[in-house]
């Protein structure tokens, strides 16, 4: 794939270090690596207080619906959502993916000084399998 050749050639201090994007005014930061040797990438959200956060991976259509979700809070572990609904709020906005697409690994979500922690490590690329991320332009 393309895509994912030249986002890799770009990012490729992205392998052996964290890159990082402040978002949000300062509020919520993203950081990730990409693990090639087996390919994974893990993934970091930090929201600056106590609350549910979640990163969400889209087929780059215009809707978020139908897209993957990894979301969590400090009381509860992360997981994979499918996302239903084009918008939130709405009551059935999301559904629990079932117990084999949860395929995260070394997932936490924790509250450290007064931040709430996301991390995961996940496929990434991997055609055998439709839960897998792939990497596209931002």
């Amino acid at each position: 794939d393309e895509v994912f050749r030249t986002f890799v050639t770009a990012a490729a201090d992205c392998s052996s270090n964290f890159c990082e994007s402040v978002l949000k005014d300062g509020f919520l930061t993203l950081r990730y690596k990409l693990n090639e040797p087996d390919d994974t990438i893990t993934m970091e959200v930090t929201y600056e207080g106590d609350a549910w956060v979640g990163l969400a991976f889209s087929d780059a259509s215009e809707s978020m619906a139908g897209s993957i979700a990894v979301m969590a809070s400090s009381e509860v572990s992360p997981q994979k959502y499918q996302l239903i609904a084009p918008t939130f709020p709405v009551e059935s906005a999301f559904e629990l993916m079932s117990p084999e697409e949860q395929t995260l690994v070394d997932a936490s979500c924790e509250l450290i000084d007064g931040q709430t922690v996301l991390k995961f490590t996940t496929q990434l690329l991997a055609d055998e399998t439709p839960f897998a991320i792939s990497l596209g332009e931002n």
